[in-house]
């Protein structure tokens, strides 16, 4: 006497996700990274350049010098007590335990 096992029906939804992942399986896995190799690059030059933009302008922008105060270098606030200096990030001087870990 042989006992024959049969296997259990796949689910409806356990088919649907297994036809997706074949449908989504590289099939030249192989030369994926030669197909890739252009929207790496571009992906690289995209970060490059959003991680430079923030470098360069920083959040609150940067002190600048207006034409009536070509002999100041740097104004004190009344108010608040900060010194803002020309070439500054504003966000650099307002709250510089902040500005630090974001550089």
């Amino acid at each position: 006497m042989s006992i024959v096992q049969e296997n259990p029906p796949k689910s409806s939804f356990r088919k649907f996700f297994q036809s997706l992942d074949e449908w989504f399986e590289y099939k030249n896995k192989g030369k994926w990274i030669e197909d890739m190799k252009g929207s790496i690059s571009l992906t690289a030059s995209i970060i490059a350049t959003m991680t430079f933009s923030l470098a360069t302008n920083p959040p609150g922008g940067v002190v600048q010098a207006s034409l009536d105060d070509v002999n100041r270098r740097c104004l004190t606030s009344n108010v608040t007590g900060v010194r803002l200096c020309v070439g500054e990030a504003l966000l650099g001087s307002l709250d510089h335990n902040g500005y630090l870990p974001f550089l």
